[in-house]
């Protein structure tokens, strides 16, 4: 539409209105001889032709919504399918396995289970070897010394 025309302002929603089919004759055939004359608006009718058509595409119409509400309304009021009698049966031995699997679990691995303390003299044992071991290279030393005093030893003879 041409901006400086002001009868094209006017025009924009007797085109929308026309589109929808809520123009009476007499307007509709005005609005048809300004079409003819006004290319701007020609331009402005096919654009909106085409943007409306490729919306409808994408929206249902009312027919689709009533069809899919009442599609949806029935499938609510059916009633619930039938549980397979396999079901039925494999239920509770499945129930029951899983508390069998967590009573298992809590046997091996009880996260409420008492910290056992080792006895006083385990724990005292342990650290003489501790000490020891901490010690080792001065008993390695001593290894070395007496067998310098047997060297020694050797040489008086």
């Amino acid at each position: 539409m041409n901006n400086n025309d002001t009868c094209c302002k006017g025009f924009a929603e007797q085109i929308i209105l026309r589109h929808y089919g809520e123009l009476d004759d007499a307007e509709s055939a005005r609005l048809e001889s300004h079409i003819a004359a006004c290319p701007s608006c020609r331009a402005y009718r096919d654009e909106l032709a085409r943007t409306l058509s490729a919306v409808s595409a994408y929206v249902p119409g009312p027919y689709e919504t009533r069809r899919a509400h009442a599609g949806v309304m029935a499938r609510l009021a059916a009633p619930a399918p039938a549980v397979r009698p396999w079901v039925r049966r494999l239920a509770p031995a499945l129930v029951l396995a899983g508390f069998f699997a967590v009573a298992v679990g809590l046997t091996v691995y009880n996260p409420f289970a008492p910290v056992q303390k080792p006895p006083v003299d385990q724990v005292l044992m342990a650290k003489a070897d501790w000490d020891s071991i901490e010690h080792i290279d001065v008993i390695n030393d001593l290894d070395v010394v007496e067998a310098m005093d047997n060297i020694g030893d050797m040489d008086e003879l």
